[in-house]
């Protein structure tokens, strides 16, 4: 089949054996490609009845007949017939592997960007390079504002849509459970005498919404202690964990923001008007996290700790797909993991075990009028959810990697039978015997 529309020369006609045509009234047939840069004129068939588009100046969309690659026109151009990936040029248009070469490469988009184009099928790992490419909406092109506001909107939100989706994702999970918890609060008879069951299933519900809403995309981090964790024991690109952490707490002050502003009456009804981080009227609890009264803060930091350790133990297990393969029901068992945790370990500190979901709104209550007591009240405990998470979901993961995951962090099962056949020490019959052995080749996972 023919080569990239990049690597052709400038002129009429080509066919399939990409054989110059002598003029651009070549015969139309199954064999005729549409029309490359700088060349006008009437259009030419492609078997499956596309064609290059008429009076363009810079090139023109057309699907080489049985080939797998389709060509899109050059920026600046319209695609005004029906060129193969649909009519014009669209936000969705898939860019070829000719742009993802050429700005992996260091190419601006603004020298050449395939829009119609597709190469190969549209695939998981295709559309994660797509995501990277900033393609230019032709639409919006030069036409003034508002319309280069868009244009830029979508150029920054495909940029950083990895931060926008932890931010959102935190946002609805300290919305969702800051709201549980001010219900159980301010109604206690709503909460039919049993305030922790409410908290507890509240915050299990909001991580799973939360992780519907951003894991497709970021990878539904959503703690800053498990994207520290991820980049110790995963290969969490180092340079993301800043921005994650950022989007992160940002995405916890919003959401606390969103719930002072709902329940704004209610906790002035309260309280009145007068903001108490400690006593029978406290209501800075509804949104951070604060021990008993005779709960140390030693005690406290244990507690958290091993709160987040159970936490990404669990979550490592959950979604090890050698351990348990089917994960499509990670988010609602991630989430019942982080109930349990409320029930059973939770009632002495108020269970953060994630830095964002207690910094953020600990800082909203202190500009919403509450003052310094935040970080002051309980001996200064405020420093111990901000802390003790890291300590304890690093413990945790590490205690999968060393007792429950594979022996060799990476490998897949072919690798260890290999290693034991070479060395000739594995049993008899091991390798009939093996559960699923023959399952996972090929399948490098990082642990």
């Amino acid at each position: 089949m023919g080569t990239q529309m990049g690597q052709r020369p400038a002129g009429p006609i080509y066919d399939t054996a990409q054989n110059l045509h002598p003029s651009s009234a070549a015969p139309p047939g199954p064999n005729n490609y549409g029309a490359r840069a700088a060349n006008t004129g009437p259009r030419y068939p492609t078997d499956d009845g596309a064609y290059g588009a008429p009076q363009m100046t810079t090139g023109a969309g057309y699907r080489p007949p049985g080939a797998d690659a389709d060509y899109g026109a050059p920026l600046g151009t319209k695609l005004e017939a029906d060129a193969y990936g649909g009519p014009g040029v669209n936000p969705q248009g898939y860019a070829s592997e000719a742009t993802i070469a050429h700005n992996q490469q260091g190419g601006r988009v603004d020298d050449a960007d395939y829009y119609a184009g597709r190469s190969g099928p549209y695939t998981n790992s295709m559309k994660r390079k797509l995501s990277l490419i900033p393609m230019r909406n032709a639409r919006w092109h030069s036409r003034g504002f508002p319309n280069r506001f868009f244009e830029w909107w979508h150029r920054l939100r495909v940029r950083y849509r990895d931060y926008l989706a932890e931010f959102f994702g935190t946002a609805v999970l300290v919305f969702l459970g800051d709201s549980a918890v001010a219900t159980a609060v301010l109604f206690p008879r709503v909460a039919n005498s049993a305030p922790w069951l409410v908290i507890s299933f509240g915050w299990g519900f909001a991580l799973t919404f939360a992780l519907f809403v951003s894991a497709g995309v970021s990878g539904g981090h959503l703690n800053p202690a498990v994207t520290t964790t991820s980049a110790a024991l995963r290969g969490f690109p180092l340079r993301k964990v800043p921005g994650y952490i950022a989007a992160q707490l940002l995405g916890g002050f919003c959401g606390a923001g969103l719930v002072y502003g709902l329940f704004h009456s209610s906790i002035h009804n309260l309280d009145g008007g007068i903001r108490h981080t400690v006593g029978p009227t406290a209501t800075a609890n509804i949104f951070a996290t604060y021990p008993q009264p005779w709960i140390t803060v030693g005690t406290g930091f244990m507690a958290e700790v091993f709160g987040t350790a159970v936490l990404l133990f669990c979550i490592y297990g959950i979604t090890d797909e050698r351990n348990m393969p089917g994960t499509a029901y990670a988010p609602l068992a991630i989430g019942f993991i982080l109930t349990t945790i409320g029930l059973n370990l939770g009632f002495q500190t108020g269970f953060a075990v994630n830095p964002a979901r207690d910094l953020g709104p600990r800082a909203l209550t202190s500009a919403a009028g509450y003052g310094a007591q935040p970080w002051h009240a309980y001996s200064h405990y405020a420093w111990v959810p901000a802390v003790a998470p890291f300590a304890g979901g690093l413990i945790g993961g590490l205690l999968y990697d060393f007792f429950v995951n594979h022996p060799r962090l990476g490998s897949t099962d072919s690798d260890i039978v290999s290693d034991l056949e070479g060395a000739n020490e594995y049993p008899d019959g091991f390798d009939e015997r093996r559960p699923n052995h023959g399952h996972h080749h090929g399948h490098h996972h990082h642990r």
